[in-house]
């Protein structure tokens, strides 16, 4: 096996490390293993017992591995000890669903390596970083449904200073200069020779020549004698990477493995020959789609084959100019930070967005004036993108958003809206006060739409407006709602300052705390509250936290039309939520939104009807207080299960829970273990 196996994996370690993960290494103690490459980052390696024959050549991969699959798993499960692993990752053409089924007690999920599609699996994820035309169809019926493919260069194992060269590296003149050969770590039919050859003819004398060869090259003396009958070569030996050699190579000599990725990333054109038959597929599909000069197998090629290809390539600079863009396009060098955003997602809390910029050859523009764009980034990683395209007289923009299938299973759209969202109203312009003209003021933001609406839902669309409170827990489920009403084509402003508002259809106020003045509720034909008690009763200020508080277990949730008098505006629709009495606080805001929005939608769905049949409030009214910090405040002499009720209600955040003892002050934070 190549040398690529092994620097792949360990160009994941190191990234997994970089996150907080503990990384171990297993392997067999083959002839040139090499574990010192991995050793020297600091990362622990177990070597199991050399095989008893020499048994890793030939084309019968199941030999490669030395021993018996279920002798390997043995020995695997004993080097990982008693620990169960989050991950087991495992990269060997000898490996398949019996190993996997025999060490699923050592791990929680495992994570394949392929490039074969030859046998079945039983992996969690299967990672094939190769270009092929089949698609998924090349695992259909070698992986369970289960099974989370990544498939294709997007996401193959390089290393960071791939992507990061990609910037730096110097423009390809039209003229070849510099031709960058390196055959993998073994070369073990020394194609390197090969290539000296073909570039000792006179007419290619003149180029400067980069020759790499590996830690298990065995003609590293012939080589030498070779480059010394030859002007301008420099004969490089084992190296950390390869980045700064092909960002400064016109065209780059080699073979058809995982170097292929890290010579397109960084726009290299290439001459490519498959050295194993695994490799001939991608090669093909490569070549067939203009990606590389593919010379074909490796029994295949001559020194005068290689040479002619190199002809026709330096002759040939508007190829070189399409092969580079198109193969910059294909790998952007990032496909290992996605793998272990895979393995290990982000908090959504760690979630940033910026300004989406135009990536290739250093451009920093914002996209044409009238698009406003934004990516989604974990650490830095973009998972996701949202556009906002201007309409005439900024009344209203159409809203576009995606999420890498990476992050799907993640549910992070509604993050990605609500940080969108922020970003877009941040940046409208301050104006003139059209009524004093001289205080400036900031102008209110557009109507949001989505850009295709095929499938209305809504018989009537509606102008809506949403008010929340700038920190509210609210804003982080808000989205949610306003993803569903603006795929049913209606218009949404969601803002948090009353002063930023548009005239339209409806405003609901959803965890508002300011008083909406007569002139503002003028602009609606509905100014609508959401309200968590049995009107009147329990008016007023947290009447869902003053609810647990007093032990009830069920509690009305109310859609009223707002009015002067606080929560004292007719009644439209109601709901009753239970609960269990275990729920904490982020429980009982997940089931208080999610009646909150079924109240919303139901207005919008029976309307007018639903105005029609409007009824006044009746009865006693009762009224609850503001709940301050010091409403958190828990007794030191008595017990938890006394105090469980304020300890549901409790932010872990905001307002902690604490008690007071001996003269100092000590927060307590609850979690619910499931």
């Amino acid at each position: 096996m190549g040398t690529g196996h092994l620097v792949r994996c360990r160009t994941l370690a190191q990234q997994l490390r970089r996150r907080g993960a503990e990384v171990q290494f297993i392997c067999r103690a083959h002839p040139g293993a090499l574990p010192e490459l991995v050793a020297r980052d600091g990362i622990p390696v177990t070597l199991l017992p050399p095989p008893s024959s020499r048994s890793d050549v030939g084309d019968d991969y199941a030999d490669w591995l030395g021993v018996s699959q279920q002798q390997d798993a043995t020995e695997t499960i004993a080097a990982i000890g008693r620990q169960k692993l989050d991950w087991l990752v495992v990269d060997h053409y000898g490996i398949d669903s019996e190993w996997e089924n025999a060490v699923r007690s050592s791990a929680n999920r495992i994570m394949a390596i392929d490039d074969l599609a030859n046998r079945q699996h039983t992996s969690d994820i299967l990672l094939d970083q190769n270009y092929s035309a089949d698609g998924s169809a090349r695992y259909a019926d070698l992986v369970s449904s289960e099974c989370r493919l990544f498939l294709g260069p997007r996401y193959a194992l390089l290393q960071s200073q791939y992507s990061a060269c990609r910037f730096s590296a110097q423009h390809r003149q039209e003229e070849v200069r510099r031709v960058l050969v390196y055959f993998g770590g073994s070369d073990i039919a020394d194609f390197t020779a090969m290539a000296l050859n073909a570039l000792d003819s006179e007419e290619f004398r003149h180029l400067d020549v980069d020759v790499v060869v590996g830690a298990n090259y065995a003609f590293f003396d012939q080589t030498r004698r070779l480059i010394a009958r030859r002007p301008n070569v420099r004969l490089h030996g084992p190296r950390p990477h390869l980045a700064d050699l092909m960002a400064t190579a016109d065209i780059a000599i080699g073979a058809g493995g995982a170097t292929t990725w890290e010579r397109m990333c960084l726009g290299v054109p290439s001459i490519v020959i498959s050295l194993a038959e695994n490799q001939e597929r991608s090669c093909e599909a490569l070549a067939t789609d203009g990606l590389i000069e593919y010379l074909g197998s490796a029994e295949s090629v001559t020194d005068t084959s290689l040479a002619e290809s190199l002809r026709r390539m330096c002759g040939n600079p508007e190829g070189r100019e399409k092969q580079s863009e198109r193969s910059r396009l294909l790998v952007d060098g990032l496909g290992t930070m996605r793998m272990a955003e895979a393995l290990f997602p982000s908090s959504v809390v760690d979630l940033r967005i910026r300004p989406a910029v135009e990536r290739e050859e250093h451009k920093t523009q914002l996209f044409c004036s009238d698009v406003s764009t934004f990516e989604l980034e974990a650490g830095n990683l973009a998972v996701g993108q949202i556009s906002f395209t201007q309409k005439t007289g900024n009344e209203e923009v159409e809203v576009d958003c995606a999420i890498d299938a990476l992050v799907q299973e993640q549910s992070w759209s509604d993050r990605l809206l609500e940080l969108g969202i922020r970003a877009f109203n941040a940046r409208q312009p301050i104006v003139l006060d059209p009524e004093t003209k001289d205080g400036l003021i900031q102008a209110a933001p557009p109507f949001l739409r989505s850009l295709s609406v095929w499938n209305q839902k809504s018989e009537r669309q509606f102008s809506i407006v949403i008010l929340s409170d700038n920190n509210s827990w609210i804003n982080k489920m808000l989205p949610r709602l306003i993803r569903s009403w603006i795929d049913e084509g209606h218009r949404v402003l969601w803002v948090h300052d009353v002063q930023r508002v548009r005239s339209a259809d409806v405003c609901f106020c959803l965890s508002f705390s300011q008083i909406v003045p007569i002139g503002v509720r003028d602009l609606f034909s509905h100014t609508l509250v959401v309200h968590e008690s049995d009107l009147p009763h329990g008016k007023g200020w947290s009447p869902l936290t003053w609810s647990i508080l007093e032990g009830r277990d069920k509690v009305a949730v109310t859609l009223i039309e707002a009015a002067d008098k606080v929560d004292s505006g007719v009644i439209y629709a109601q709901r009753w939520i239970d609960f269990e009495g275990h729920e904490l606080v982020h429980e009982l805001r997940e089931v208080q939104a999610a009646a909150t929005f079924e109240l919303c939608k139901t207005f919008l769905n029976d309307y007018p009807s639903i105005v029609r049949n409007a009824c006044e409030q009746s009865g006693e009214e009762s009224f609850y207080p503001r709940r301050r910090p010091r409403d958190s405040r828990l007794h030191a002499d008595q017990t938890l299960q006394q105090q469980f009720s304020l300890l549901r209600v409790v932010d872990n955040e905001r307002y902690p829970a604490f008690f007071e003892l001996n003269g100092f002050r000590y927060t307590l934070r609850i979690n619910k273990i499931e």
